[in-house]
């Protein structure tokens, strides 16, 4: 059970942490490659091992954007590609074909600045579910 709880929550997180760069209509400020600069995981529920765990995989995680889509890789397996949305400062994703699309949990913007941005993620999303973890992803432009 706590396996399966932590792939869930890295995948959720991970998954989350693409969704911030989207590209809004009127602007581009996302597009390119980006790297998670900082995580800060907060659960009463799952241990700190797992927190660690899921914040180390956070931290090795790399992404892509383009108008489009986005991809991204954690380091532990292949890379995950998909669609994004970006209104109203929150995220969401789809990965997948068209008969097997899975969908993540929103992401909240809190700010952008520069290159850098700091996004909020309540796990699961759905606030009617008891909260299992609050993540704080600061996220960087990756300099060519």
């Amino acid at each position: 059970m706590k396996k399966s709880s932590f792939f869930c929550f890295c995948i959720g997180i991970s998954s989350a942490l693409f969704l911030f760069a989207c590209k809004n209509d009127m602007d581009a400020p996302f597009e390119g490659s980006w790297k998670v600069k900082s995580v800060d995981i907060q659960s009463s529920k799952l241990n700190s091992t797992i927190l660690e765990m899921a914040k180390q995989i956070q931290m090795n995680t790399t992404y892509s954007f383009t108008t489009d889509s986005i991809s991204f890789n954690d380091g532990t397996g292949p890379s995950y590609t998909g669609t994004y949305t970006y209104e109203n400062n929150l995220l969401s994703w789809k990965t997948g074909n068209t008969q097997n699309q899975q969908n993540n949990d929103n992401l909240k913007v809190v700010s952008l600045v520069g290159d850098e941005a700091t996004l909020i993620q309540r796990t699961p999303s759905d606030s009617t579910v008891a909260e299992i973890a609050v993540s704080t992803i600061v996220i960087e432009r990756v300099k060519n």
